[in-house]
């Protein structure tokens, strides 16, 4: 692909070619002088620990026909460079990335979930109304092709080891799914990606906010830094769905370039309300969706009802809010109201996400996985938990927290835990190359000594404490590590699924040596 293309919709402040010409064809783009080849683009990306401008001469050497390089850094690079100059090389990359690709972006139907907690389970809702509506306009003789929905992928947590894949693996793949036929793709929307400009090739159709909590102020550093990175989703997108209930919404609806169309569930002056919420404990939840007066966005054929009654498996006042997500983004791009519900009503789990663990059904009690890593999610998630304990029995929550990740939540789940739970165990979730001892102590500042709990540093060892003491109609949340199957600790990654470790403990009641597996 010739340079010139390669730079379509990058700003470039300055170039210094050397001979090169914008006609050339370039074979590669890469950003790693460790796999430069011949006559490829090298993009100079400035990281947190390490600065791509300082390996450009590597990159020459191993045959890099061309650097992007950020004004003011290109200072450092080998003389008689050929270098185009931007702001932002990572801005640059997405968009580089893009067109390499054959611009995927533009020939899908993105929808952009974002926020502290409920992107994926909002993301893997949103896949499944869009799959139910698929099958349903297949037999409608005046529907629009029948795979404008079925075919919808989704981006995110669960399909890979990054919630926002890095612009050379996300490109491509869209790509890929453009090929493929695929006409709308659902992706989670990290704060790093967002603020790590991966997503700057990107026009959403939808961008949608779920909430805004204490979380990343180690990449962030403020609060308002980490609103900046959300709220950047809300210049890209054609329309915005936003969480009416969140104390940032008033703040994103002022700052917001889109139209932004509103949900709520506490009795906020919204576009989309949930009314008459009613728990079915284990059993999900029901309500009333009240919609616009004046229909959605995009108006469609077939009348859609003005109140949608809804039904979801999924537990919980929070997923109340996840349905009304996806509901609202659905209705918005035009899918019928009865279509909406049915999808919701057919999508009953997400891994890691009070997800139960069937190893220990019929033990006389209950264990469950789940994901929270953040103050907000484990208040929520040990709410939910407390409304379905059976009577008689206790909530024992099993939580750590992440090395090299955000200190200052560490005392305010300690305090969480503490306040919501009956016993604690407090324990370690990927250390990485932090001492476990350190976290811990870190999570012991907020805890009330006074209540139960116990320490058990090993946390394979923990869970195994945890099931030993369990009583009849106890429930034992295991909290932080959700669909992951991995352990990262300063001795690398090493396999953890907290799934295996609980049937071990049922097959063996408590049998093992004490080391992970």
């Amino acid at each position: 692909m010739k340079l010139s293309r390669l730079l379509f919709g990058v700003e470039v402040r300055g170039a210094s070619l050397g001979g090169f010409v914008l006609d050339r064809d370039i074979p590669a783009v890469c950003s790693d002088s460790r796999k430069v080849t011949k006559d490829c683009l090298f993009i100079c990306l400035r990281g947190i620990h390490d600065d791509g401008h300082a390996h450009a001469a590597a990159a020459l050497e191993r045959g890099a026909a061309m650097l992007i390089c950020e004004r003011g850094r290109e200072v450092i690079l080998p003389n008689g460079s050929p270098y185009v100059l931007v702001d932002d090389t990572r801005s640059a990359c997405a968009k580089i990335w893009n067109n390499f690709c054959g611009d995927p972006a533009s020939r899908l139907c993105v929808t952009a979930i974002t926020g502290t907690n409920g992107k994926t389970t909002t993301a893997c809702l949103l896949q499944r109304i869009y799959q139910t509506a698929g099958d349903t306009f297949a037999e409608w003789d005046d529907a629009e092709p029948a795979n404008r929905f079925s075919d919808t992928r989704m981006i995110g947590t669960l399909t890979g080891t990054l919630t926002t894949p890095d612009p050379d693996e996300l490109y491509p793949l869209l790509a890929d799914l453009a090929s493929d036929g695929c006409d709308n793709v659902v992706i989670e929307a990290s704060s790093h990606a967002l603020a790590l400009g991966k997503l700057d090739a990107l026009m959403p159709e939808y961008a949608v906010f779920t909430n805004l909590s204490t979380e990343h102020l180690d990449f962030h550093g403020t609060m308002d830094n980490y609103f900046a990175a959300k709220a950047k989703l809300f210049r890209m997108a054609r329309l915005g769905i936003a969480n009416a209930d969140d104390a940032y919404f008033p703040r994103l609806l002022s700052e917001a370039a889109c139209p932004i169309k509103s949900y709520s569930m506490y009795g906020a002056d919204a576009d989309y309300r949930a009314v008459d919420i009613k728990s079915r404990g284990t059993y999900g939840s029901d309500y009333t969706l009240v919609t616009p007066e004046s229909g959605t966005a995009r108006e469609i054929a077939r009348e859609i009802a003005r109140e949608i009654a809804i039904h979801t498996p999924l537990c919980g006042a929070f997923n109340v809010a996840n349905t009304l997500a996806a509901a609202a983004t659905a209705l918005e791009a035009g899918i019928p109201g009865e279509i909406v519900a049915a999808g919701i009503a057919s999508f009953d789990a997400v891994k890691g996400r009070f997800e139960q663990v069937n190893a220990t059904r019929g033990l006389g009690f209950d264990v469950f996985i789940d994901f929270a890593h953040t103050p907000d999610a484990l208040t929520n998630i040990l709410k939910t938990a407390r409304a379905v304990v059976k009577p008689g029995g206790r909530l024992t929550v099993l939580f750590g927290c992440g090395g090299d990740r955000d200190p200052f939540k560490r005392p305010v789940m300690g305090k969480i835990a503490s306040s919501l739970a009956d016993f604690t165990v407090i324990t370690s979730d990927n250390s990485r190359s932090e001492q476990p001892s350190a976290i811990i102590s870190q999570i012991l500042k907020g805890f009330d000594r006074e209540r139960p709990h116990t320490v058990i540093e090993n946390r394979r060892d923990a869970i195994f404490y945890a099931l030993e003491n369990a009583r009849e109609g106890d429930l034992i949340l295991l909290a932080g590590k959700g669909h992951e199957n991995y352990e990262l600790t300063a001795s690398g990654k090493r396999h953890f699924d907290e799934r295996e470790i609980v049937a071990e403990w049922v097959n063996g009641r408590g049998a093992g040596d004490g080391d992970a597996p």
